[in-house]
């Protein structure tokens, strides 16, 4: 199912206020990928969902927001000359294919084993390769782990989102999976697990944090923008204040 969400207004101190302009615009793709975004009932919501929002809101841009499977997000932010992706890792392979805004929110990610499951233990990457390892497909941690040596059949079992991962993973029908505490956290409440039942075992720090990512065609003018912003949401203490507010009264999309 695909979701379609217009922001059509300009918020300023909590009123509404008409674009009297024909505004830009960008059609801003994303993946379900809670906390930061997902769908909820009929809109598309999140930490970086609503971050992004905001930065379309203070530029006066008319951004619709749609929801698919990372791959097909990807792809169609690729080729559409007015496309966007978010939360999308900053990494060398991708520095080329996009204009980027950011960074994002974001944490730092680990490969994770259930407490329960001390047999799981990895020093390293390497030590990694005897297990197996849930990811999601053309995400960022399937691309890398790949590029050394990882494959599927031994040691990568592919999902279509990141937290799909998470019902094999307390099934012991893959071994370690990857993620953020903030994201851990909210990941397990569908399943009625708290972050103490899971432990890191493996930093993540070798890949980019999360950005918006602009198609090429896109003015270097409205990116400009939008980078400035996201710089004011977060100088102001807006950026942490969604963050706050999620962490506070997030409840796992069904």
């Amino acid at each position: 199912m695909v979701k379609i969400l217009r922001i059509t207004g300009l918020l300023i101190s909590g009123w509404w206020f008409s674009i009297q302009a024909e505004p830009s615009s960008l059609t801003v793709y994303t993946e379900h990928f809670p906390p930061y975004n997902f769908q909820q009932h009929d809109n598309i919501v999140g930490i970086n969902t609503e971050l992004v929002q905001a930065m379309c809101q203070k530029t006066a841009i008319d951004c619709q927001f749609v929801l698919y499977p990372w791959r097909r997000a990807y792809e169609n932010a690729q080729r559409d000359s007015y496309g966007a992706l978010f939360s999308t890792s900053r990494m060398p392979q991708r520095e080329a294919d996009f204009q980027w805004v950011g960074p994002l929110m974001y944490s730092t990610a680990y490969l994770y084993r259930l407490r329960s499951r001390q047999e799981v233990n990895p020093q390293n990457l390497e030590d990694a390769k005897q297990f197996v390892i849930g990811v999601a497909h053309g995400d960022v941690y399937e691309i890398y782990l790949k590029s050394i040596g990882f494959d599927y059949g031994t040691n990568l079992v592919g999902f279509v989102a990141k937290a799909d991962s998470i019902g094999p993973f307390l099934q012991h029908k893959v071994d370690l999976i990857i993620g953020s505490p903030r994201v851990i956290q909210v990941w397990l409440q569908r399943y009625g697990k708290e972050s103490s039942e899971v432990e890191p075992v493996i930093e993540f720090d070798m890949l980019g944090l999360n950005y918006l990512a602009v198609n090429l065609d896109v003015e270097p003018e409205l990116v400009d923008q939008l980078q400035q912003a996201l710089d004011e949401l977060k100088s102001s203490g807006e950026a942490e204040r969604i963050v706050q507010q999620y962490m506070k009264d997030f409840s796992y999309p069904h």
